[in-house]
């Protein structure tokens, strides 16, 4: 048994009876199990399912109040067309989707045929097996998502002139070394097109700590400055790494700071600190 057999149940329904738009398989929480649309149709099947399974458990509470018997077919009829409801086991629902002039009493005879075929080769188990294994595979994404949101954010600000002096890649790379940081920086996380002040708003929002590489260059970059801005409004955490520290304005003495050198080790631990 596979989805493709299912799936070949639900199309073989609707090639046996003219004037079935869709058929589908649903729980009775309104989650779709399976459904197969006529191939010239375009249907949004989804939007029915919840309002299908809660009006399919009124039903059955009228049937049983009103001791009708054995629970078999409800139909809900406007002037457009049809949706008849039948069970499929003791917790799907078949139903179908109708032209206005489809032929009643053969979507009925095929309904019971379908759901025969569904319960004999037990979609149902199919469904809970399917179901399991979607939920297991969102509970890793969702651990996958969370390890991602518990890395520390690091953005970088820098002039692109001081690319190679500061050795940007190098540092970015001996931080990203430890699985628990993620680091932003212009020349290889900017996005083709992606306007300038879009890439700046984004990485300063989205850090947790905005190192500022600063030199005479980043000074007169109206960007470098733009992103400083940003990040001392929104009062993100701000370490400063420079190579020419007798020249570093006031106001950037009195947050963090790093003397930058060739060891890029010892400038990468001294990043780090500013993390505490």
């Amino acid at each position: 048994m596979s989805i493709a057999e299912v799936e070949l149940i639900l199309k073989d329904l609707i090639n046996r009876v003219d004037g079935i738009e869709f058929a589908a398989i649903i729980d009775y929480n309104g989650n779709e199990v399976f459904h197969y649309n006529a191939s010239d149709i375009d249907v949004k099947v989804q939007d029915y399912f919840v309002s299908a399974s809660t009006m399919m458990i009124s039903f059955q509470k009228m049937n049983k109040n009103l001791d009708l018997g054995i629970f078999d077919i409800m139909i809900c009829q406007g002037d457009k067309g049809k949706i008849v409801f039948m069970e499929c086991g003791e917790n799907l629902i078949l139903l179908a989707k109708l032209e206005s002039d489809a032929r009643v009493d053969l979507v009925f005879m095929e309904m019971r045929r379908t759901v025969k075929h569904s319960i004999e080769i037990d979609v149902e188990s199919l469904y809970y097996e399917t179901r399991t294994i979607k939920e297991s595979l969102k509970d890793k994404l969702e651990e996958i998502d969370k390890t991602f949101t518990d890395k520390i954010k690091v953005f970088f600000s820098y002039a692109v002139k001081d690319s190679q002096s500061f050795k940007i890649k190098q540092i970015a790379e001996t931080l990203e070394s430890e699985s628990d940081i993620e680091v932003m920086y212009w020349e290889r996380d900017k996005k083709p097109g992606q306007d300038l002040l879009d890439y700046m708003t984004f990485g300063v929002q989205w850090c947790d700590f905005f190192v500022f590489f600063y030199s005479q260059n980043s000074e007169e970059s109206k960007a470098c400055q733009k992103e400083y801005r940003m990040a001392d409004i929104i009062e993100k955490t701000i370490i400063s790494v420079t190579n020419d520290k007798n020249n570093l304005p006031i106001y950037l003495q009195i947050s963090c700071y790093v003397n930058y050198s060739d060891d890029i080790d010892q400038v990468v631990q001294e990043i780090k600190k500013g993390f505490i």
